[in-house]
């Protein structure tokens, strides 16, 4: 129907404008294939190394610190075209449009991990039930990389916003590096609680690395 009606595909396609578009968002793409790693890579070590029980200890932590980031991605998805157009019409204006929303998230955030941390037991036997209280330890820790991937998404978004995305990709490349380490450092000793470490530290490196680069451009 359509080629009956418009024509062939080729003819309707800007396939240079596409390529282009293509070689934009590749990097793009790579990044959030290695952000898996951060996310998914403990818990292959913890397999390999101990148990399915410790397995399930640990992804049910995970499981509600991933909740309570995917209210964070709601957000982004506003901040991203908000710091673009800043680009675009009046550069610098972005230094303050971070940090008033880095100031309003990580004034709900560092509560919300504060709490967290205090609460988590008596949070994870009400959800889970008792038989899952060794969950405990790895969700205090874990609930600190809440403040940490969205203090790190206002920097990311910014370099995305800006067409830097090829250094983005560059930070998190270092972040999985340090994800994969800090596991096979940590896993084989502290179980579960290593793998909380090291999504930990990679989330922080990923921060670090990515405020270094937009506090330089």
């Amino acid at each position: 129907m359509y080629v009956r009606r418009f024509g062939s595909l080729g003819r309707a396609v800007d396939w240079r404008g596409w390529f282009h578009r293509w070689r934009q968002a590749l990097p793009i793409s790579v990044g959030q294939i290695l952000r898996a790693v951060n996310y998914w890579f403990g818990v292959i070590v913890i397999g390999l190394w101990l148990d399915p029980a410790a397995v399930g200890q640990y992804t049910s932590a995970q499981k509600l610190m991933l909740f309570l980031l995917g209210f964070a991605s709601l957000y982004f998805l506003t901040y991203l075209p908000l710091i673009a157009g800043a680009l675009e019409r009046d550069p610098g204006s972005v230094g303050p449009i971070i940090s008033r929303s880095f100031s309003l998230t990580a004034s709900l955030t560092l509560p919300l991990a504060f709490g967290g941390t205090v609460v988590a037991d008596e949070l994870v036997r009400f959800i889970y039930g008792p038989e899952y209280a060794a969950s405990t330890v790895p969700f205090q820790i874990l609930i600190w990389v809440v403040p940490l991937v969205i203090a790190g998404a206002h920097f990311r978004n910014t370099l995305l916003a800006a067409n830097l995305q090829r250094i983005d990709l560059g930070c998190v490349i270092l972040s999985a590096v340090a994800n994969v380490v800090a596991n096979l450092a940590l896993v084989p000793t502290f179980g579960a609680v290593g793998a909380a470490i090291a999504m930990t530290i990679s989330e922080a490196t990923l921060l670090v690395a990515e405020y270094l680069v937009v506090r330089r451009r």
